[in-house]
């Protein structure tokens, strides 16, 4: 991936953003912290925001790593998709961690 450049573990170690930063195709933004997991069988990563777990957002994407911002304060855009057991489920279009 020649988004990032890799570091001794193989962690990414440049990774600032990642994907197409559309507004118009992911119109739905979100800021808060990436983790690894989703909700049963419901997205790869969430976005852990305040107000409590009914405010998390689980994650899918098909256009960016997210593992490369793992652990991170991030803005995420996306789209909204229908879900049956999390409260917030996005396909992740673009990608920024917060500074």
């Amino acid at each position: 991936n020649s988004n990032y450049s890799s570091g001794a573990a193989g962690e990414a170690t440049s990774v600032k953003s990642a994907g197409i930063n559309d507004k118009t195709a992911f119109p739905d933004c979100a800021q808060g912290q990436l983790e690894k997991g989703g909700l049963k069988d419901e997205g790869t990563h969430h976005l852990v925001r305040g107000g409590g777990p009914n405010q998390t957002a689980y994650l899918i994407s098909s256009v960016v790593d997210l593992e490369a911002f793992s652990g991170k304060m991030v803005e995420l855009c996306g789209k909204s998709i229908a879900s049956k057991k999390a409260p917030w489920l996005m396909d992740v279009g673009y990608i920024a961690t917060i500074e």
